[in-house]
């Protein structure tokens, strides 16, 4: 039969394995970005498409089915995105903070260029456009200049709940139809732009203040699918050897090697991602609830500067298994304090159920954390 995602229960929204999905994600994103910042290569595998990009396939899929979750769940738009504000800007503030004027004047030869007037100055409205740290620092690195390049993608993530708010206005959210029109439409831009139909590119301007157009495109395409699966939750059912054909399709992409994740992954990877997160023979909660928090939006903040500290001081530099041994342990101790000294305690607002919905599904609200593109 498999499973029914509209008829789960969970007394406390933990009951499921999002929060050890969302950590294996970030600690494959560590594994990926150390090969590229020990060597300044991409990691070279048996396919093209690297490590990251499955993991930052998968964040934006599990954050569309939560975040669509949390629209459900809230009052109105001002209450939604409060909420989400509330769990993503705190803990971003401090990293980027500690990033650029802690970090980087240390691995920089003009710490001035940092922590002078125009440098705070410069890295103030990077803070507020939601961007990553570069600049005179970790010159010497194989990939040098950039101190924490995983932050850039959270304006698109931002950008999402804003759009999520925007289709809960107008009643989208709650019409699995046009969920589905939308996504159609999404994925076939994705396709499109690929096939370089049309032009995607942006002026330097425009892409440093808003993002590259593509990254809207193709990051959008996997998060509408969450919201899609979400959406869907109550008439889509999730038998094991569904999962076993969803695995077998992301695998054969990846062999190919010539972009067909593209036209497989939309479907496959949520498909995939919430059998892994719902299946009764996979319970992974106890061990993410031993650990004592959600870890994973530390790491994703914290992995960057670490491995370039890494790289710089603790000779990693051309040793990228060394790096990924030496940074996932430091990473875990920083996504530690991040949970329990700023994450955590961020307040939060008591929910509201707008609403009767379609299934009684409990899940954890916890920030995805996008990983980077950069390298």
């Amino acid at each position: 039969m498999g499973i029914s995602l509209g008829g789960l229960r969970a007394h406390d929204g933990r009951e499921n394995n999002f929060d050890a999905i969302r950590l294996a994600m970030a600690l494959l994103v560590v594994f990926s970005h150390s090969f590229a910042l020990a060597t300044g290569r991409p990691f070279a595998g048996l396919t093209t498409v690297s490590p990251g990009a499955f993991g930052r396939a998968v964040f934006f899929a599990v954050s569309g089915f939560l975040v669509a979750r949390s629209w459900e769940r809230s009052k109105g738009a001002a209450d939604f995105l409060h909420r989400r504000v509330r769990r993503l800007l705190p803990a971003y503030v401090v990293a980027f903070a500690l990033s650029a004027w802690v970090v980087a004047p240390l691995a920089s030869d003009r710490p001035s260029s940092w922590l002078g007037a125009e440098g705070v100055g410069t890295n103030l409205g990077r803070l507020a456009l939601l961007h990553h740290v570069e600049g005179d620092a970790f010159r010497a690195n194989p990939y040098p200049s950039k101190v924490n390049g995983s932050l850039w993608t959270l304006r698109f993530e931002f950008g999402f709940y804003v759009l999520v708010a925007g289709a809960g206005l107008a009643g989208v959210i709650s019409r699995p139809r046009t969920v589905i029109a939308a996504f159609a439409g999404v994925w076939g831009l994705m396709i499109l732009a690929a096939w370089k139909t049309f032009d995607t590119r942006a002026s330097a301007g425009v892409a440093h203040v808003l993002g590259h157009p593509w990254n809207w495109i193709e990051f959008g395409t996997w998060f509408w699918a969450g919201v899609t699966a979400y959406a869907l939750r109550g008439r889509v059912r999730y038998p094991g050897w569904g999962a076993a054909l969803a695995a077998a399709a992301v695998g054969w992409t990846l062999v190919r090697q010539d972009g067909s994740h593209i036209y497989v992954w939309p479907i496959a990877v949520p498909y995939l991602t919430l059998w892994v997160a719902f299946t009764p023979r996979v319970r992974l909660h106890d061990a993410v609830k031993w650990l004592g928090g959600d870890y994973s939006y530390g790491v994703f903040l914290y992995s960057f500067p670490i491995q370039q500290a890494c790289v710089a001081w603790l000779g990693c530099a051309g040793r990228p298994w060394l790096l990924f041994a030496v940074a996932v342990p430091l990473s875990l101790a920083a996504a530690v304090l991040s949970w329990r000294c700023i994450e955590r305690p961020a307040p939060r607002r008591p929910r509201a159920t707008a609403g009767p919905s379609t299934g009684t599904l409990s899940i954890s609200s916890a920030v995805v954390p996008v990983p980077t593109a950069t390298v």
